[in-house]
């Protein structure tokens, strides 16, 4: 038996599915070179650097915007509530 994701059933850039496995294996940079070389079979360019950077932060602003539509239930923000400080966050 097979499951078939019909939603991701695209030809997709490369450089997205990267950024999207390197976001949750990837600790550190040097891990980052290794994960990149392993891909490439040879030491990444500039250009391919860039894309993957590039992609990495459409990723982060992505998931970013998922998270906070989801936290917020799609209810308003109530402006006139009183901020918390960063210290009472956790």
């Amino acid at each position: 038996m097979w499951l078939v994701d019909w939603e991701a059933a695209f030809l997709n850039d490369r450089y997205a599915d990267l950024a999207v496995v390197a976001n949750l294996v990837v600790t550190n940079d040097a891990e980052e070179r290794i994960y990149l070389q392993e891909y490439f079979r040879g030491a990444p360019d500039p250009y391919q650097l860039a894309r993957f950077f590039l992609m990495q932060q459409v990723t982060h602003i992505f998931y970013a915007m998922v998270f906070l539509l989801l936290g917020s239930s799609g209810k308003p923000v109530d402006w006139s509530e009183t901020v918390p400080g960063f210290s009472s966050v956790g």
